[in-house]
């Protein structure tokens, strides 16, 4: 086995070369400069935003013209297996191999490069590009003030490790069948998303009844439902407000705090950053340090719910269960802390509640501010909201439905982060040579040191 030596770009095996993209390729081209004049037609034209990280998205496609698709197309030629490559705007660095067979436009902003796949892998560049080592490397080549980016020039001198030719498809396989797995990964996590939505719709529309089923439908069993002003709901639920339901909502103060989290031990107060679509982060807090500020009234709890009171537009009346805090945390002035009474409300169903769309329309519409994108909502406003409520045995049912499928999903993002932590110490062991693999015959995915 060769040894390590130092090059231009990092540490490689000795028996590695090194070469830049202008002579790994057979060709490297960007798309058209001039925007389509058409906006339909039977073509379809690809820009950044169709080049996601490893993949291309073809779900917001545009389409234009025959004839602009031909003028386009006579000058950047792109084929199956390309690489490409964004390198103008936000998406910079990100790239993916062309998996259409088909012909299509492409935009300025987005790089073809085509490989001669006997000596060079198509793939093997990709993953490079995908890697900490290039997408730094891409970083540190990107100019611009407004809008960042790459020009040909820059990303044909852009150099490579260049392994020998059976090693960079092994390589590629081997990274390839991670990115594989990631993909399936989400694919099922788009498809527990889906069933949960559906299910939330039906458990808050139908409930479940004492057998644990369903019910069906007002339009197969009418006699189960009875009218209300937000429509057809099962005859055990009560129409009612968030206020009536209420023991307390409470706004709390913003003391003159040090930006750093408290230390275990000590008090602190929430940021609203605290409230985040996935769920309460007890570390966005600011240690407050004069013990005169702290008012134990303002405590959160176990059981809380926290609602953004003063957010963005998209970020105001969000809200988030509070679970198990590690220390003592008081509200912050831009956040409302709702307690229910537990005899008769189920404070997770309560927080799944405030997703559904009675819910959050209420909110939307009742938002008010002018001054940019930033909105408030009053305590009036949520002790105002209209909501269906079932006995509290139904909505500890409907919860447990909700937050098995919600378990489903957590079990596959934690799958998804350790592949990707796992493809992220791939990349830096074989892309760098520091672990090499084995070449045959034989197409298992192996490695070794």
């Amino acid at each position: 086995m060769s040894d390590l030596i130092e090059s231009r770009i990092g540490i490689i095996p000795s028996d590695w070369t090194i070469q830049p993209l202008a002579q790994s390729t057979t060709k490297i081209q960007d798309g058209t400069h001039f925007s389509p004049k058409t906006t339909d037609g039977p073509c379809r034209y690809l820009t950044s935003k169709n080049v996601r990280w490893g993949r291309l998205d073809l779900s917001d496609c545009g389409r234009i013209s025959q004839q602009e698709h031909d003028a386009i197309y006579a000058r950047c030629d792109v084929k199956y297996g390309d690489v490409l490559l964004t390198k103008d705007g936000a998406n910079t660095g990100n790239a993916c191999l062309n998996t259409l067979h088909e012909p299509f436009s492409l935009l300025s902003s987005v790089a073809i490069l085509r490989t001669d796949e006997s000596a060079h892998s198509a793939s093997f560049i990709l993953q490079y590009f995908l890697s900490p080592d290039g997408q730094r490397r891409l970083k540190d080549l990107m100019s611009g003030n407004a809008i960042t980016r790459l020009t040909l020039q820059k990303i044909k001198a852009f150099e490579t490790p260049v392994p020998p030719t059976p090693e960079q498809r092994k390589i590629a396989r081997i990274l390839t069948t991670v990115d594989n797995l990631i993909e399936k990964t989400e694919a099922l996590i788009a498809k527990y998303q889906a069933i949960k939505q559906g299910m939330m719709h039906d458990l808050f529309t139908r409930g479940v009844d004492e057998h644990g089923h369903l019910r069906p439908p007002y339009e197969q069993a009418p006699e189960l439902y009875k009218q209300s002003e937000l429509g057809w709901i099962p005859k055990e639920w009560r129409e009612t407000t968030v206020g009536n339901e209420l023991l307390g909502i409470d706004a709390g103060k913003s003391p003159d705090c040090p930006d750093i989290p408290a230390p275990p031990g000590e008090w602190g107060v929430l940021k609203v950053s605290a409230v985040q679509p996935d769920g309460f982060r007890s570390t966005e807090n600011k240690v407050v340090l004069n013990p005169v500020w702290v008012n134990p009234a303002y405590e959160v709890k176990e059981g809380d719910l926290l609602i953004s009171r003063s957010n963005t537009y998209q970020l105001v009346g969000l809200v988030c269960l509070v679970h198990s805090p590690q220390q003592r945390l008081m509200l912050c002035d831009k956040t409302l802390r709702l307690r229910f009474n537990p005899r008769e409300v189920e404070a997770s169903f309560m927080f799944w509640l405030f997703q559904q769309p009675v819910v959050r329309r209420h909110i939307e519409v009742h938002a008010t501010g002018t001054s940019g994108s930033m909105k408030n909502i009053s305590q009036a406003v949520i002790r105002s909201a209209q909501i269906m409520l079932p006995p509290v045995v139904e909505q500890e049912r409907i919860t447990d439905r909700i937050e098995a499928i919600q378990d489903n999903i957590a079990a596959q993002r934690r799958t998804q982060e350790k592949l990707m932590i796992k493809k992220t110490g791939l990349m830096q062991d074989l892309l760098t040579g520091k672990v090499r693999v084995k070449v045959g015959d034989a197409e298992e995915v192996t490695a070794h040191a």
